[in-house]
Parts: C-alpha cells; structure tokens; sequence
C-alpha cells in the first residue's frame, strides 16, 4: 500500500473558492481506506462542488491538492467535516470543516446538519475555466449520522435518538460543537461518559465521528510515504519532485511529518497545456514536441514555426500566410501534421470566359467583350466578360443571348469572339403590291382606294398586309370606290378615290325635308306638316325630292286663312282649332259659350242676367273666355258678416237681425241691430259682450260679489285662527281673509297669526294665553321669583332670630325661611331655634360589665344633651 502526502493551495481564479490558506495533511492512493471510523459518505447527483436546494455553497470548507481517496482519508479522521468534493481536472479537493478552514468559517449550518447539502453543481462562478476544471467533480456526503427524538438537556448522559442501529459503545458523536464517547446503546437511547454541556432541542442531528486520539495515530503511522506529485520510498529516505515538477520535500517531527512541496512546472513557450507533468502540446503552426524531466528547467521542448505551404505567400504559419494572386482560401494553423489546413485553390474562370482557371488564364465567350487577370483579394480575379449589346437593325438583350434582324428586315446575327463580337446581314424589304412607300422598316400605306396596312414581322416575308378595294359607303350605290360610287335617291353629293383611311373623299349626304313637311331628312320619310294636305317623295336628281304640301282651310264657325295659319272661334263661341298631320288635317271645333257662373240664361248668344245677391252683366266677345264682364257676389251690410249674401250673411255678435239676398240692387234685403242685456249686483254688458238681445250678462260685478257663467255671486272667505270676512270685505272669492282673530292670535294683513309674548324671569306665555301679541304675560316665574298678576317679581323672605333667605334661597314670597341665625340661635331646618334653659347629659346604650359582682366600668356608645324638660337636644 503506497502512501503520499498532500498541500492544499490557492486556487487564485476560482470564484467560489478563493483565498484558500496553505496547510499539509495526508493523502492516499490507490485503493486506501483508513478504517478509523464507521463515517459512512453518499454520493449526490450533478458534477461540481457540494451545492445546498437553493444551488449555494456558503459554509465553512478549505481546499487541498488531493485525490477522491485522500479527500475521504481527511474528512474521516475529522470530526468537524461532513461532505468534500473531489475529481477536478486540477486535482483539487473542497473539504467541509471548521478545522483548517479559510473560507466562511463563520457559517456552520451544513457542519450541524449536512442533510442541507443537496447536490453538486458547478454554478455560482463567472470564471469559464474554474467551470471546466470542476465540470466532472463528485459532491460526497456524510450519512452516518441520525436526530434527537426528544430534547438532550444539560448535565445529562442520557440521549433519545431516532435510530439508535447505526451506533456502536466506543464510538464517538457530536452534537453541534460537543463530541461525547458512547458508553452504552440500547433502543432510542444513547448513554455517553460524560455531562452534556448544553440542552439540545429535539430534531438536531447526531453525528458519528472519529477519536482525536486515534486519527492522529492513524496519521503518523502512515505520515512517512512522500507527497503527492514527489518520489521516493518515504520522507525519511527521501522524496525527488516527479519529472515536470519542481521543489523540494523534507522529513520534520511534527504533524504531517514533511514540509515543502512540488510545483507542477507551466508549459513553456510556443506550447499550451496545464502543466508540462500533465503533457504539452506545440501550439498550432509549430512542429516538435515538450517532454517532462527532472532538471531544471525539467522539460526539454522543440517546438519551431512551420514555413507558409505551395500556392501561399509569407514568411511562416504562425505570422500568417494568404494565397497567392487568383487563388482562395486560407491558410490556418494547426497542431496536427502538417501543423496548417490549406484550402488555397486557384479560381475557377469567371462566368462568360474560359480556361482552366484564373492563374492558368480566362478569355472570354464568344459575344463577350472583357479581360480577366489574377489579383490577390476577393473574388481573387479582376476585370469582367460583358455581352455585346445587339447590332442595329436587330432586337434582343444581348449578342450571347440572341439578337433577330428587327421587324421588316431580313439576314441573321451571329456571335464571335474578335471584335466587334457579332456578325449582321439585317437588311431593310421593299413594300408589298399595292402599297407604297421606301421599305418596310420606314412604312408602306395602301394605294388610293384600297384600306388596310401594312405592318413588319420578324418571320418571312417580314411584313404582314392587308390592303384590299375599298367599298361604295353608305347611301351610295356600287362595286367599289375604284370602280365609281353615285348617291343614293334623296342623298346629295360626290365619291373620289384616296390613300388615307377612309380611301375616298366626299360624302352622300341626305336632303332636309322641304317646306311644309316634317321628318329627319328626304330619305327616311317626311310627312306634310300639320294643316297642310299632300305627299313628298325621294328623287336622285336636284333637289333630290317632290313636294305637294297645301295649308287647309279654317272650318265653320271660326275665323282665319287657313288652319296652319291659325283658325280663332268667332264671337260667342268656345274652343280651338288645331293642325294635325291627318285627315282633315285638324282637329277641334266651336261651340256657343254657355252663360258663367253666378248668371241665368241658355248661352251668351241669347243673353245672360246675374243672379240675386249678385251684381254685374255678362257681353258676347270673340276672345276667351268668348264673353265679358262678370256677376260678383255682394257683400254682407254693416253689422253682419260672412263671405257674402249669395252664401249667407249673419249679424255680428252684439247684434240681431236677418240677411237675405235679392235680384235688384241692393241685391239683398233686411238688417242688423244692436243688442240690450241687463245684470244683478253687477254692470251689464254692451257690444259685443252682449251676445243675446234681452239676455241676462253681466260685464264686471260690485264689490263682494265674483261673476259665475254671465251673472254676479256673492263672495264666500275663509280664515284659519280667526273670523273669515263678508259682504264688501270679502273682496275675492274663496279668498284667505280675516275679519278678526282668534284669542292668542292677532290680525296681520288678512290673515290671523300667533301671538308671542316675553317674559323677564319667567316663562311667557304661549297659546290662548298670550291675549296680546309683543306682551309682556307671564304663566311661570324662575327660582326667587312669584307670579304678581301677568310680571314676575322677586320674592321676599322673613327670619325671625336671624337673615332672612334672599335670591333663589327665598323660595316661597313671603315665607319665613332664614339662611343663618342670630348669635345664640342655631339654624332648624328654615328658623332659628332659642337655646335650651338647662343642659343634661343622657348616657345612651350603656352597658355596665361586672367583674367579681361589682361594676368594673360602664361602655357608653352616645352622649347627648338635652334641655330641661328632656325635649331640647343639643347635641
């Protein structure tokens, strides 16, 4: 079984564990396990350092250079540690104890109870490489250990655990800080050999730890093998630091038995790793190799920078190379042969060119005009191969693409490769059979007398045409305009052969219907005009039609030349003569003008007379309505109204009387007079207010009385309080209004309201019997104070033997009440008593006790004295 000392160090950049402090201790390999103490340790989930629920890892702990067995080898024989993680990369241990702390030594909850610890994690620090370095550590944690299942008072050794199985007599516990040896075990209960110096409450956990004695003879037993990282069969023999450390280590007397350490040694220039012990690698871009010794410097290293690779230009990898001119990629170190990746490779021609590549050469494509050479930054090539725009006369976006000879020329467009880059024979085509013009491309048009175009294609013949004869137009008669068009019957004009669209000049134009006749023009059709009788028909020759239209005469009973000259009724006649355009080429007649309105008679030829109640006369004329004047209506006479006597007319109110109507003038008959009315207790009305001859109707009344429908009431008042007002003094019906008040009350205006009195050292009266309003009546007087008729008046005491009562003390007038008594009297209730002409004493409830039967002495509970006929007490 080998054995190595371990140092714990300062791990400088680990934010979780910094300022660690320097110690020794002993570290094992290999399979070694010290059985000093039955200190079971679980295992936790997740990689890191031990880490409670909430990912935190605040409590006391101090770090050493360990492996896992180590770690566990410390963490036995002390009996403050509970958990330690082991397995980083560096091989550093975190050690959970109070003992040899360095960090949060102040905080204990996981050293009382390490139940808290609940996992390993590496979060918490913003240092990557203290990251990496712990990402594969192990959290271990002590389990042997159970809890008080009651409270463990001072001064006891009796303890109540839940789980007394895991102990053992001769073991070691702790309680928080206190350690205490098991004397006996039974079930739940522990007995220690000492006191307990503290109470604990239920619940807090016992731990199992190591005997002090023990561990520390365990340590020296095996303090001998040399330290970790150093080589020899132990201390005393001596130890070399391992090949890739430097340092020394020397034999002491005094725990861990050792002193110094070796230092793994850095890797050196132009190479990476953590230590060269642990190997080093070149760095990229150099070649060779670092191999660990034991003398200084202890490693021996051939690490050179490898020169820029083909195709490349620079000095070496590792300042740097870039691809030469037309070739891309990059160059990188590597620390794997060849120690660079290349991926220069020359650049394929670009596009419209060809060749094998750039370096190699590019020329460009036939109808590409350009140059392409090699340079040295992205794309790796200058210059470019453009296409050759199309020739003239020919269409297309470019020569590589395909140019066409333009519309209306024919040939072909080719590409090459010599300038100009294309070769052309587009040439322009003559214009078609009857058209004419220079070419197609500058434009042909049809000959005179033929329509349509002629257009450029791009296929042969190149041109498209459509010019053929063009045809008689409309209201024209012939083959075709060529051949000669003539106008239609009714139409007027000429025809003629041109180039342009519509190929003929001149036009057939129809003929306006004639005089006396109507319709849109000759051809169509026109009819005579109203009035007029006869036909119009089309000719072809000038004036291109022929007319017979005549005006017809005026009918019977009417005026005039003719009827499209206008035909008027003669005098006393009504109606109208109209032209029309049939037979008899009018329409109306004329018929004797009946008599107007408001007349009597068979027509105004025989005569018209008004009719009664009207005035006026009624004449035959030839113009509408055919007669003149009028009958009116009369109007109603003075005093009568109504629109007028034909429909009546009736007297006007304050009037009576009748209107009839007559037929000589005035053209009525009767009239209309004033009405009388009469009234009680009241004016009567005149004019129109009396609306009834003789009737009742009263326009105002007197006073004391109020109109009801056309006659005047006596006036009815009321009064609340009081006596309500009649006759004359009644002036408004149902009027509040007062003749006189109630006792206690007063008439203000028309109305009764309360009375309200004062009193002056009393209480006024209220009510009835307040007989006068602002009176000065009493009902009630204050202390020291009597009713003297409707006034209060002080009251007057007398005292005989003494000062009579004044003031509120002389309650009574006239009252014999006295407030103090004269110098020999004393005060009685309200007088002033004489004193008593003798004075005796009177023994009251005596009692006399007898000793021996003879009176000892007499108990008196009261003494008064009395005047002499024993009626006058004075005391």
């Amino acid at each position: 079984m080998s054995v190595a000392t371990f140092v714990v160090y300062i791990l400088c950049n680990n934010a979780a564990f910094t300022q660690g402090r320097k110690i020794q201790g002993t570290a094992h390999s290999g399979s070694l396990s010290l059985p000093v103490t039955d200190k079971k340790f679980q295992l936790k989930p997740g990689n890191g350092w031990c880490v409670d629920a909430a990912g935190k890892e605040g409590t006391a702990r101090y770090f050493a250079e360990v492996g896992c067995q180590g770690a566990q080898n410390i963490c036995d024989v002390d009996n403050m540690c509970v958990a330690f993680a082991c397995g980083s990369h560096s091989g550093l241990a975190v050690i959970y104890s109070q003992n040899h702390c360095d960090r949060a030594c102040e905080k204990m909850s996981w050293l009382f109870d390490p139940s808290l610890i609940h996992n390993a994690s590496v979060n918490g620090t913003n240092t990557s490489a203290v990251s990496a370095d712990w990402a594969s550590a192990q959290c271990y944690v002590q389990s042997a250990m159970t809890k008080l299942s009651a409270e463990a008072v001072k001064g006891n050794t009796s303890i109540s655990v839940t789980d007394s199985s895991i102990f053992a007599v001769g073991q070691s516990i702790r309680l928080q800080t206190e350690i205490k040896t098991i004397t006996q075990v039974s079930a739940g209960t522990l007995v220690v050999a000492t006191p307990l110096y503290s109470t604990y409450r239920a619940e807090k956990k016992v731990l199992v730890v190591a005997s002090d004695r023990s561990a520390q003879m365990t340590l020296k037993d095996q303090a001998s093998g040399c330290p970790a990282n150093a080589d020899g069969a132990n201390v005393h023999l001596g130890c070399s630091c391992n090949a890739g450390y430097s340092g020394t280590v020397a034999a002491i007397q005094v725990f861990p038995y050792y002193q110094g350490s070796c230092t793994a040694v850095p890797c050196p220039t132009n190479s990476n790793g953590v230590h060269v012990s642990r190997g080093c690698s070149c760095n990229a871009g150099h070649a060779g190799s670092v191999v660990a010794t034991t003398r200084d410097p202890f490693y021996t290293s051939t690490c050179s920078a490898v020169p820029c690779p083909d195709n490349t230009a620079g000095d070496y990898v590792t300042t740097g190379c870039s691809c030469n001119a037309g070739f891309a990629g990059l160059v990188a170190a590597s620390a794997a042969t060849p120690f660079y990746t290349t991926s220069c490779s020359g650049v394929a021609c670009p596009s419209y060119s060809t060749g094998a590549d750039v370096p190699s050469g590019c020329s460009c494509n036939a109808g590409y005009a350009g140059s392409v050479s090699a340079i040295t930054t992205s794309p790796f090539y200058g210059g470019s191969c453009s296409a050759v725009v199309c020739p003239a006369n020919s269409d297309g976006n470019h020569v590589p693409s395909g140019c066409s000879c333009n519309a209306g020329y024919a040939g072909s467009v080719s590409a090459i490769t010599t300038s100009p880059f294309y070769t052309s024979s587009c040439s322009a085509v003559v214009c078609p059979a009857n058209s004419v013009g220079s070419n197609v491309p500058s434009g042909c048009s049809c000959n005179a007398g033929y329509s349509g175009t002629v257009s450029a294609v791009t296929n042969a013949p190149f041109y498209s045409s459509s010019c053929s004869r063009v045809a008689c137009p409309a209201n024209s008669l012939g083959s075709d305009v060529l051949a000669g068009c003539s106008c239609n019957a009714g139409y007027s004009g000429t025809l003629g052969a041109v180039t342009n669209s519509p190929y003929y000049s001149g036009s057939c134009s129809p003929t306006a219907c004639p005089a006396n006749s109507n319709g849109n023009i000759v051809p169509t059709g026109c009819s005579c005009n109203a009035g007029f009788s006869g036909t119009v028909s089309a000719t072809t020759i000038t004036p291109f039609y022929s007319s017979s239209c005549t005006g017809v005469s005026c009918p019977a009973n009417s005026n005039g030349n003719d009827v499209p000259s206008g035909c008027s009724c003669s005098a006393g006649y009504s109606g109208s003569i109209m032209k029309i355009s049939s037979t008899p080429y009018y329409s109306g007649s004329c018929s004797p003008v009946a008599c107007p309105a408001n007349s009597n008679g068979n027509n105004v030829l025989d005569g018209c007379s008004c009719k009664p109640g009207y005035s006026g006369s009624v004449i035959k004329s030839s113009s509408s309505p055919y007669y003149s004047g009028s009958c009116s209506p009369v109007a109603c006479p003075a005093n009568s109204h109504g629109n007028d006597v034909p429909l009546g007319c009736s007297c006007n109110e304050g009037y009576h009387g009748s209107i009839s109507s007559s037929d000589s003038s005035p053209y009525y008959t009767g009239s209309c007079v004033q009405n009388v009315c009469s009234c009680s207790n009241g004016n009567p009305a005149t004019g129109t207010s009396c609306t009834s001859h003789d009737a009742v109707v009263c326009a105002g009344c007197n006073t004391g009385y109020h109109p009801v429908g056309s006659s005047c009431n006596q006036n009815s008042c009321s009064c609340n309080d009081g006596n309500p007002a009649t006759g004359t003094d009644c002036t408004s019906n149902n009027g509040a209004i007062c003749a006189s008040c109630n006792t206690g009350y007063h008439l203000s205006g028309s109305s009764c309201n309360q009375n309200s009195c004062s009193c002056n050292d009393g209480n006024p009266a209220t009510g009835t019997n307040c007989t006068s309003n602002n009176g000065a009546i009493c009902t009630s007087c204050n202390n020291g104070y009597h009713l003297n008729g409707s006034s209060c008046s002080r009251n007057s005491c007398t005292c005989s033997n003494g000062n009579a009562a004044t003031g509120t003390s002389c309650t009574s007038n006239g009252a014999s009440i006295c407030v103090s008594c004269s110098s020999g009297y004393t005060l009685d209730g309200n007088s002033c008593t004489a004193p008593c002409g003798y004075k005796y004493y009177r023994l009251i409830g005596s009692t006399t006790r007898r000793s021996g039967g003879t009176p000892g002495w007499q108990e008196v509970s009261e003494v008064r004295l009395f005047d002499a006929d024993g009626t006058c007490s004075l005391a």
